[in-house]
């Protein structure tokens, strides 16, 4: 992985999927290369998984033993997403509630802890794949295909039988210590943020009991529950979180009924 860029730029929501090359720079993401090999030759990049706002993703090939020190942050290979596997095939129930627990379990730990992942999505959960470290660089370019300069893997791909039945919590680049949540200025928005988080910009234990919420559903329906209906569903919002929502009356009138 990477560290995150220093800075922003607006970007179109078309672009989502295409990186942004000013995030290559002094200070921002380090430009790798298939073949590469990281941490004076133990690691060599076989294939890029992905990219986010604070990082590159990358599959890599552990050279040497165990022993010595490297500057990676190392986890093991998984993926697909549950967002992904939601939206393609319904999860069957048993399937479905263990994931659930899964994760369930897993912010449960974390809060022991003291810790709040900050951004808990089915996009941050990925099913733990079987035997992956048997697989020869054939074998991977089979699952995910050959790389290519504009597109990254596809995980989603990857044959059925290669899939185990847990899960891993991941992403933890807006994680923080629930004793010192960020700044309300550094808190950003996501579908499954709580109405406290939009209003008030408040992270809390409780932000992530909502979003766990949210993510279970998605895992059991196979879509989000909101998506663009929370006032549909949940119905008018309370004060002071209404009266604050400055267009309101754009999509709704004073009742909270959705305007045709």
């Amino acid at each position: 992985m990477t560290t995150r860029p220093s800075s922003y730029l607006f970007q179109p929501s078309s672009l989502d999927n295409i990186e942004q090359i000013e995030n290559y720079r002094s200070g921002g993401f380090h430009p790798v290369s298939i073949g590469d090999r990281l941490s004076r030759g133990r690691y060599r990049v076989l294939h890029k998984l992905g990219f986010g706002g604070f990082s590159t993703v990358w599959l890599a090939r552990d050279q040497h033993s165990p022993n010595g020190f490297h500057a990676c942050l190392v986890s093991p290979f998984a993926g697909p997403d549950l967002a992904q596997i939601s939206y393609t095939h319904r999860l069957r129930g048993a399937l479905a509630r263990k994931f659930a627990r899964q994760v369930t379990q897993a912010i449960g730990y974390l809060h022991d802890r003291g810790v709040s992942p900050g951004d808990l999505n089915t996009s941050n959960v990925l099913i733990q794949l079987a035997h992956v470290d048997s697989w020869s660089d054939e074998d991977v370019y089979e699952q995910l295909g050959f790389p290519v300069t504009d597109k990254p893997a596809n995980l989603s791909n990857i044959e059925y039988k290669w899939s185990t039945e847990k899960v891993l919590l991941v992403d933890f680049g807006q994680s923080f210590m629930l004793q010192t949540p960020p700044p309300r200025n550094e808190v950003g928005f996501t579908m499954s943020y709580s109405p406290e988080v939009y209003f008030e910009r408040k992270m809390s234990v409780w932000s992530d009991i909502w979003a766990l919420g949210c993510a279970i559903f998605e895992i059991r329906a196979g879509r989000q529950l909101f998506e663009s209906f929370l006032v549909h569903i949940l119905g008018k919002l309370p004060e002071p979180w209404w009266s604050s929502w400055d267009k309101r009356h754009v999509y709704f009138d004073e009742d909270g009924k959705p305007k045709k």
